[in-house]
Formats: structure tokens, C-alpha cells, sequence
């Protein structure tokens, strides 16, 4: 009877998974190649090729995906990590904090270029300097920036493209400058003088 019944629930879930049936898991969940799921409450789910999720997806603990799409909601109850980068196609709400690890701080030379990896960029100086670059080929129309002196000595960005600013800013220690790309160049949103 076992021998008949092993391979009959076999077949039958993998039937509920291909017709996207609702699952719940207590364990992990683990999938080798694309999976769609009408429903997915799982503690940990692993994906190994690509998944997309067409309704309520809800995780107690990790995810782990090379390519991972949802096409409904997706509630998130704990903190979200990850070493690459996070689309969402129309608004995202935080109820608490949306925080940006400081990137390594640049040491800028004279009339030397700036080119950050992150948004919360520290820079220094040896000594006062003056630049007129920020370098970046990789981001995007609408990426913020916020340069943050975090030495003593002064850093002065010169108003000139592709730095759109209100004038020459002068950042001196704890100074911060916050700034958008629009594709082509920075855009000053706004300075504090602290």
C-alpha cells in the first residue's frame, strides 16, 4: 500500500505546484528550477532558478533566489538584506526606518574626482580642496546621494556641470551635501552647514 501511495502524493504535488495551489510549509521549501505559486506561506524558501509568485506570498524567515518576481503584495516582517539591488515597480512604504550603511570614505586629492559607491558617502581631505567631478556610470535617473565631510578640513564642490548646485559649496567638518542624478548629472536637493 505504501509503495502505491508514496508516488501518488508525488505526482499529486507536483500537480498543486504546476497548477499553483495554495502551500504551507513548516519547514523549507525548495525549489530546483521556475515555480509558480498561487499562494506561498513557507519559513524558508530556497529558489535555485527563477520563481514567480501570483498572490500572497508570506516568509517567517529567508528567501533565497537568483531571480525572484511578484506580481501582488509582498509583506516583508522582518528586516530585508541584500548584496545586489531591490526594483519596485510602483511605491514602497516603510513603517520605520529606511537606513544606508555609510560606503568607504573617499580621501578627495586636489581637484580630484569623486566617485561614490553608495548613497551615504563620507569624505575627507588632507587638506582644503576644491573639485568639480562626481563620477558615476552605473546609477540611475533619480539615485540619491548625500556627501557628508567627515574630516576637519574644508571640501569645496564647484557649481559646475555635471554638478547642478545653487553655487560653489563649501563642506566643512560634519557638512553634508544631498543630491539626485537625472540621468546625466547631480542635482543639489539641498545642504546643511552643521
Amino acid at each position: 500500500m505504501k509503495k502505491f501511495l508514496y508516488p501518488l502524493l508525488i505526482v499529486c504535488l507536483a500537480v498543486m505546484l504546476g497548477v499553483g495551489s495554495y502551500i504551507t510549509l513548516n519547514g523549507t521549501a525548495q525549489a530546483q528550477s521556475a515555480s509558480f505559486f498561487q499562494n506561498l506561506a513557507a519559513r524558508t524558501f530556497t529558489v535555485i532558478g527563477n520563481s514567480t509568485f501570483q498572490g500572497a506570498a508570506t516568509f517567517n524567515s529567508g528567501i533565497t533566489a537568483d531571480d525572484l518576481t511578484l506580481t501582488d503584495d509582498f509583506n516583508i516582517t522582518d528586516a530585508i538584506s541584500t548584496s545586489g539591488s531591490v526594483a519596485v515597480g510602483a511605491s514602497l512604504s516603510v513603517d520605520n526606518w529606511v537606513t544606508a550603511d555609510p560606503a568607504s570614505t573617499i580621501t578627495v586629492l586636489y581637484q580630484g574626482t569623486i566617485t561614490p559607491t553608495g548613497t551615504n558617502q563620507p569624505i575627507t581631505a588632507a587638506a582644503a580642496r576644491g573639485t568639480r567631478l562626481i563620477v558615476t556610470t552605473t546609477v540611475g535617473s533619480g539615485t540619491i546621494l548625500v556627501l557628508e565631510n567627515v574630516g576637519a578640513q574644508t571640501i569645496t564642490l564647484t557649481d559646475t556641470a555635471p554638478l547642478l548646485l545653487s553655487g560653489n559649496i563649501a563642506l566643512g567638518a560634519n557638512d553634508t551635501l544631498t543630491l539626485k542624478h537625472n540621468g546625466t548629472s547631480w542635482v543639489q536637493l539641498s545642504t546643511s552647514n552643521n
